[in-house]
């Protein structure tokens, strides 16, 4: 229902965000569905999700989800198992205001797009399933709280490349912001 996300792990499975379904789905290459994981909720559990839309996985298989609508970015196993997830709402550095589209840079830094904080924020990630925040900085857009337009990133080789839906442009950052 309306999926937003999509992902392929190093091991080839294919993992979607199935937004309105409030769900993530794990698919082998030729479409069989895996498994999935999941509920509706507005919430702090762990498997209450609300409108997930970005999608990453690392080298190591961990799928990083951005939980829009509870506000936060959770971190999972490849058989959807919770690791950890960002500090909660707020302005603050590591909290996050719906946040949509991830990247994951060629040292797995992971990138998200704060929407409603209108910023970038870029975390680093450990084992033990802790974000910690590694800089931010603001996007000149994203200027509406809109639940239509949602902006998403992308960017390779030092070079951030962001959506912004409501002005009609993609704009481009280095890796530093």
């Amino acid at each position: 229902n309306e999926p937003w996300g999509v992902a392929l792990s190093p091991d080839g499975a294919v993992f979607v965000a199935d937004t309105w379904n409030h769900r993530i789905q794990k698919f082998t290459l030729d479409g069989t569905l895996v498994l999935d994981w999941g509920e509706p909720g507005q919430g702090k559990q762990p498997y209450q999700l609300f409108g997930p839309r970005g999608l990453v996985v690392n080298s190591k298989g961990v799928v990083f989800v951005s939980d829009t609508g509870n506000h936060r970015v959770l971190a999972y196993t490849s058989v959807g198992n919770y690791i950890g997830e960002t500090t909660g709402t707020g302005s603050q550095p590591g909290q996050l205001d719906e946040p949509t589209g991830l990247l994951l840079d060629e040292n797995e830094k992971l990138y998200v797009a704060d929407s409603w904080n209108r910023r970038v924020q870029v975390f680093s990630f450990s084992s033990d399933g802790k974000f910690s925040v590694e800089k931010t900085w603001a996007v000149d857009g994203w200027k509406t709280k809109s639940l239509d337009f949602k902006p998403y990133l992308c960017g390779q080789k030092g070079k951030i490349y962001l959506t912004d839906p409501e002005q009609n442009r993609v704009l481009a950052y280095s890796a530093q912001g």
